[in-house]
């Protein structure tokens, strides 16, 4: 009944904005079986496997659908919204809500601006140098300040040959006078990207105050890709520290190297991704803690512009086990379809 009640508050959203405005219903679908085991070491060499595998969604891109839509309200100034939600192919299950992208927003030859639910700069900065895109298996799994902020205000710039940059910032205050709490999301990305080449940089800072303790995250990422024709290089770092109370001098930091390359032969793309992975903390008696490495190899055969068939396999967030900290690592095996629209 709920979801039957929001498909037809859609389609009224529709139908009552096509009159005044250009909407787009758009969507990608994958579905397919997937084989995935997780890995647990403990401290002391202890393994347990968590198995799971049939049918499943988003083995090569995670599966949505929404809606965009723009109004030209003269002047070059235009008004956009945009609403986007997740869905399951595999049980038929949605978000329930516009879960991935909820924004309202104004665009002109100033670039453009919009409020609501969206994609952090620092997380796209990241997906860029994703060889997989960050769907299924990927080697990319560090994100700082999330995918996704919410109640956050984005500005875009206009391209100017080439060059671009986002600054979003968001800010709650919630709970009593007598236990009064407040949140807070920074990001900045400054990206160029012309011909074969895209370079990007991108800081984030997120931070909670419950009391008198005041936790702190911060990440830094850098992408570079380049497309020679015969093949398409991806490279990228991504760093991020937290620290859960700053009046504690105790944190951990994290870090992502990841490398990939996809190389089209007809309607076949053959890609593969690595990524090293590191894990320290202060609170241990060591400040060098755990490495891992993560391969994904795949390859995707168009039978359209918007329907393909993948395979793709690798071993992915893997850690190695200390004597202080415990290990994980997770293969993935899916074969399935994507299909877009």
């Amino acid at each position: 009944m709920k979801k039957t009640f929001v498909a037809l508050a859609a389609l009224a959203v529709v139908g009552a904005a096509s009159a005044q405005s250009t909407v787009t219903i758009y969507g990608r679908l994958d579905a397919g079986y997937s084989n995935n085991v997780t890995t647990a070491t403990t401290t002391a060499g202890v393994s347990t496997d968590t198995r799971g595998h049939g049918i499943n969604n988003n083995g090569l891109a995670t599966s949505y659908w929404g809606m965009r839509g723009s109004e030209d309200l003269g002047g070059g100034l235009r008004a956009n919204f945009n609403l986007e939600t997740s869905v399951g192919i595999d049980t038929g299950a949605d978000g329930g809500s516009f879960d991935r992208i909820s924004t309202l927003g104004v665009s002109g030859n100033f670039g453009s601006v919009m409020v609501g639910r969206f994609y952090t700069p620092l997380f796209l900065t990241t997906l860029a140098s994703d060889v997989f895109g960050a769907g299924g298996a990927y080697t990319v799994n560090l994100f700082p300040d999330a995918i996704r902020s919410s109640d956050a205000f984005w500005y875009t710039t206009p391209n100017m040959g080439g060059f671009s940059a986002t600054l979003m910032l968001g800010r709650n205050d919630t709970g009593t006078t007598a236990a009064a709490a407040t949140s807070g999301a920074t990001g900045l990305s400054a990206t160029y990207a012309a011909g074969p080449l895209l370079v990007s940089g991108a800081l984030s800072k997120t931070e909670s105050t419950v009391g008198a303790v005041n936790l702190q995250n911060t990440g830094s990422a850098i992408t570079v890709t380049y497309d020679f024709g015969p093949a398409k290089l991806f490279a990228g770092h991504i760093r991020n520290k937290n620290q859960a109370d700053q009046s504690i001098a105790t944190f951990t930091e994290k870090t992502e190297t990841n490398l990939g390359v996809s190389v089209p032969m007809g309607a076949a793309t053959f890609m593969l991704g690595y990524g090293r992975n590191t894990n320290d903390s202060t609170t241990l008696s060591v400040l060098s803690g755990q490495t891992g490495s993560d391969v994904v190899a795949g390859v995707t055969y168009d039978l359209s512009k918007r329907t393909a068939l993948y395979f793709k396999t690798g071993r992915v967030n893997s850690l190695d086990n200390t004597t202080a900290l415990a290990g994980t690592k997770t293969s993935i095996t899916s074969l399935g379809m994507r299909h877009l629209f």
